[in-house]
């Protein structure tokens, strides 16, 4: 792996062209991804009855209710989240003891 990392260094960009060689697919994907729904909305949208636009508003809304939900802030950390996580199910109760032990 050093060998492979050192022949692709470059003294003056680094690893940033290797960085960006390997990232780009992903952004392009995602790019699409994002050019093909705001196609296939507007598609919908404009060429369709009533009943056909509502539904599909009504669902657009849902998930990007949904993914704009993960996007906030939290107060409480994730090791937080684990252990509430893991009390709600009542395994805690059980396993603590045996970790305890260890």
């Amino acid at each position: 792996m050093t060998s492979f990392l050192g022949s692709h260094f470059r003294a003056y960009f680094g690893f940033e062209t290797l960085a960006l060689l390997y990232s780009l697919p992903f952004a392009l994907l995602m790019w699409g991804t994002i050019a093909f729904l705001i196609a296939f909305l507007a598609m919908c949208l404009q060429s369709s009855d009533g009943s056909a636009r509502a539904l599909v508003a009504c669902s657009t809304a849902v998930v990007l209710f949904g993914v704009l939900w993960c996007f906030q802030p939290s107060q409480i950390s994730v090791p937080q989240r684990i252990l509430r996580g893991l009390r709600a199910l009542r395994i805690w109760n059980r396993v603590s003891p045996r970790i305890a032990a260890v």
